[in-house]
């Protein structure tokens, strides 16, 4: 009788990890039927995320999801080069994991994710590649003229070595409290844990800076803020009833 009360509440507990294991989306950008799913804004003016559908024959295409439709952000010139960053503007997180697919396009310009930011983005996270798609970075923002470093790796430090031009690529990061863990296809980059106290919570978007005249083209595809899952090692129901079967 006991063995089996002690078997039933394991079953419990692997039913109820499965079920953490899935992780709830708390916001998603799709671009669900050549829709924008969230609102977002600018914070240089116009450039914000618009709505784009890829046909045959595009460089970016086929997107990861496969709809076709994807979001694209232009950079604004200002001076000698340009630059734009849309956040979207009701979604707040605090502790999630962020994922977006950016298409690296010729890889001359700086792009990638901002989060925990601040409406007009001048104090929070990003995590870009630097042109020439040689180096990653995680930086914070505070409010100066440059970022403060807090993450670097180059070259073959990239999980698959340098991302080759007009390729998809999915950034990612985990954060919980003043915790950062920072991903690249899924793979952890080396000593990729970081502790930072700065900024607990903000909005998240995109962006792209352009060092030379004219405009750049960012293309993302499926940007989602997510509850980060409760990993569960896998076991076979025959394995559990053999630890209790003495």
């Amino acid at each position: 009788m006991r063995k089996a009360l002690v078997l039933a509440v394991i079953a419990g507990s692997c039913v109820l990890s499965a079920v953490a294991a899935n992780a709830d989306e708390i916001y998603a950008e799709r671009v669900t039927d050549g829709t924008l799913d969230l609102e977002w804004h600018g914070v240089y003016g116009p450039d914000t995320l618009a709505a784009l559908k890829l046909v045959e024959g595009d460089p970016a295409y086929p997107n990861p999801s496969g709809d076709t439709y994807v979001g694209e952000l232009w950079s604004i010139p200002a001076g000698p080069h340009s630059i734009a960053t849309t956040l979207a503007t009701e979604s707040v997180i605090t502790d999630c994991r962020l994922d977006a697919w950016l298409f690296l396009g010729s890889g001359a310009a700086r792009l990638g994710m901002f989060f925990r930011q601040t409406y007009y983005a001048d104090y929070g996270y990003q995590y870009v590649i630097e042109p020439g798609l040689f180096q990653l970075k995680f930086r914070r923002d505070d409010g100066g003229m440059l970022p403060v470093t807090l993450g670097l790796w180059m070259g073959d430090e990239i999980p698959g070595g340098p991302p080759a031009p007009n390729t998809w690529h999915k950034f990612s990061v985990e954060m919980v409290g003043d915790d950062f863990d920072i991903y690249f296809d899924d793979q952890p980059l080396p000593d990729n844990h970081f502790v930072d106290d700065t900024y607990a919570a903000g909005l998240f978007g995109l962006y792209v800076f352009y060092a030379e005249p004219g405009s750049y083209q960012l293309i993302a595809d499926d940007i989602i803020a997510s509850e980060i899952p409760t990993a569960v090692e896998e076991m076979s129901w025959g394995a559990i009833k053999a630890l209790y079967s003495r």
